[in-house]
């Protein structure tokens, strides 16, 4: 089957290509993928193209509530999205490969409910872009990962309000292990839409909820000051004048 993913209309966002593809070559046994985000199928279709034509027993699972995100503008103006045919849209440009895929249509993070722990092998997260709605989707499905499974994700230098919020959330969730991130350029036609990835090793820890509050607090608290302000407590805190 030929992909056709970049031929379907609108704006293409979907940078995890080269990601999705060494997932669907890695996998050897009965594997369970998961993306979490699946917007207007572009990335839907590229899996499902590359699952039919590896002939793996992969079952593949998209989550997403279908409204958009309504904090981004590009999603809240979308023409789609302002006439609530957006998952229609979806399973439109799926059609081609609707066998290869499990649709959910609910919260990402309450969808990881559904899973059992340990039970998920690669994991794309690519649904919110706020620090908080990362945060919420890692939480939630970390522990549904197994041991040696890929968690990876989309939008390193994603920026909203001056923040760079799906960074700050991976790098905070992650803790020390955040040292483990490998950090590569997105698929083409978007090398600069930075890709994250990182294997879920036995010593592989994240951050406790207690220190994930201290975190949230200081990113809150580093969004209401004005720039200025945020740089001169940072040379403070630096012991710099």
């Amino acid at each position: 089957m030929d992909h056709y993913w970049l031929d379907l209309p609108g704006p293409n966002w979907f940078s995890g290509a080269d990601i999705y593809r060494r997932y669907v070559a890695s996998v050897s046994g009965p594997s369970v993928a998961v993306e979490l985000g699946a917007w207007k199928g572009r990335s839907t279709s590229f899996m499902g193209v590359e699952i039919a034509n590896s002939g793996k027993a992969i079952r593949f699972f998209t989550v997403d509530h279908w409204r958009g995100s309504q904090d981004e503008e590009s999603n809240k103006s979308d023409p789609d999205v302002q006439a609530g045919r957006l998952f229609e849209v979806f399973q439109q440009n799926i059609a081609p490969v609707a066998a290869q895929v499990e649709v959910i249509r609910s919260d990402t993070a309450d969808a990881a409910g559904r899973f059992a722990d340990g039970s998920v092998d690669f994991l794309y997260v690519d649904a919110s872009h706020s620090y908080d709605g990362v945060l919420r989707d890692l939480a939630a499905w970390f522990p549904k990962v197994r041991a040696g499974g890929l968690i990876a994700g989309d939008d390193w230098c994603f920026s909203a309000r001056g923040e760079a919020s799906v960074r700050n959330a991976v790098v905070d969730f992650f803790g020390d292990g955040a040292a483990k991130l490998n950090i590569e350029p997105g698929s083409e036609p978007n090398p600069d839409y930075l890709q994250w990835s990182i294997v879920k090793s036995a010593d592989l820890r994240t951050s406790s909820p207690a220190r994930l509050m201290v975190h949230r607090a200081l990113r809150g608290a580093a969004r209401s000051l004005p720039l200025r302000a945020v740089r001169a407590a940072l040379r403070r805190a630096r012991g710099v004048s």
